[in-house]
């Protein structure tokens, strides 16, 4: 199987949260991590209808310099980003089953931005695979720690779940 773990970064917690960053790993059991995507994005969303909340900027804020540092380079507009990320997806030429660590958060938001931006998601809801959920399951700890920096994090879990599989 071809699996697509997907991370975002957002200033709020709700569907509509801005996404300031996504990243996306490519991803078998047999070759591990194979390809890898990261782009950061503005914060200024209003005009998507993309919401902010205090307490999750100053969580951001909060954040050590390096990792600030690296989630607020390069910014591109919300559109293009998610262009970007179904090219990305696109350019795969095989079924990939997108995971995240936390599809209630992660592919809920991913989801409503797309919507709102009118540009199609590029992989079905429907086969997402909730990793959370499967360390619940097996009963697995899950070592990883999050960092907060999209790419990183979704390196750590999809490695973490790779040997889990």
């Amino acid at each position: 199987m071809n699996y697509l773990g997907l991370k975002i970064e957002t200033l709020d917690v709700s569907t509509t949260a801005a996404i300031i960053s996504i990243a996306a790993v490519v991803f078998t059991k047999e070759s591990g991590i194979t390809d890898s995507f990261h782009i950061n994005i503005s914060s200024d969303q209003k005009s998507y209808g993309r919401t902010v909340s205090n307490d999750t900027v100053k969580f951001i804020k909060g954040l050590p310099d390096d990792i600030k540092k690296q989630i607020s380079s390069d910014r591109v507009d919300l559109p293009y980003a998610l262009n970007a990320l179904s090219h990305f997806i696109k350019s795969k030429n095989v079924k990939l089953y997108p995971c995240s660590f936390n599809s209630l958060f992660d592919i809920a938001i991913l989801k409503s931005a797309y919507e709102t931006c009118e540009i199609d998601l590029g992989f079905n809801v429907f086969n997402v695979i909730d990793i959370r959920t499967i360390y619940t399951l097996t009963k697995t700890i899950n070592n990883y720690k999050m960092v907060h920096n999209p790419l990183t994090d979704i390196t750590g879990i999809c490695n973490e779940f790779i040997n889990l599989i």
